[in-house]
């Protein structure tokens, strides 16, 4: 009469929904000295001429050298425009990286909107 089940016992409110499931990681491979490769459009920092200064890029390719020696990525140089903007330099050429120079830049965000990317 009041709604509630026969002796006594209290309803249990139903259980939660399971959580979304998370946006499929992209897979990164190791090189043979434990570094982590960049995939292409990935923005990196890498060391330029001065020490103790780098510089901003993004991967334009990702070369396998042969019999396991290793891997060489192309970056594209990019440039501040103000704030936390960068875009690539307009006519500069691609650099060679070795893969132990490159670090991600994991908090790197593309707007295509503007070409550029926030970093």
């Amino acid at each position: 009469p009041d709604g509630q089940p026969a002796g006594g016992e209290q309803q249990k409110p139903p259980p939660p929904a399971p959580p979304a499931p998370a946006a499929p990681k992209r897979q990164r491979d190791l090189d043979i000295r434990g570094f982590v490769v960049p995939l292409v459009n990935d923005v990196v920092r890498y060391p330029s001429k001065w020490p103790g200064e780098y510089l901003l890029g993004a991967v334009d390719f990702v070369q396998t050298l042969p019999e396991d020696r290793g891997y060489v990525i192309d970056v594209r140089p990019l440039r501040s425009v103000g704030g936390l903007r960068w875009e690539a330099k307009r006519g500069a050429k691609l650099v060679q990286e070795d893969v132990g120079r490159l670090r991600v830049v994991t908090d790197a965000a593309y707007d295509e909107r503007s070409d550029s990317w926030t970093v």
